[in-house]
């Protein structure tokens, strides 16, 4: 990384661990976006928790905007899941 660096953890709750580890599971192997920014990202308890490193803003910006479109599809295909009973 760059001498100058953005981070930002973010700390999503789920009803339990087994929902958290799904999130997880989905999203780990999304963890190198481009060679400017970086995402870990771990299950603590009920929460995925994700941090994000990036050399300059705009890299850690767009991770951040990717990471929250890929949220929105977990949550999008847990509610249909849901609603289908499966």
């Amino acid at each position: 990384m760059a001498e100058k660096e953005f981070k930002g953890t973010f700390e999503i709750p789920f009803e339990n661990p087994k929902l958290a580890k799904k999130a997880h599971d989905s999203l780990v192997q999304e963890t190198e976006f481009t060679k400017k920014s970086i995402a870990k990202i771990k299950v603590d308890g009920s929460k995925l928790v994700i941090t994000i490193t990036a050399g300059d803003y705009a890299s850690f910006r767009a991770t951040v905007n990717s990471y929250t479109r890929l949220l929105a599809v977990f949550f999008g295909a847990k509610e249909i899941f849901e609603e289908s009973g499966v």
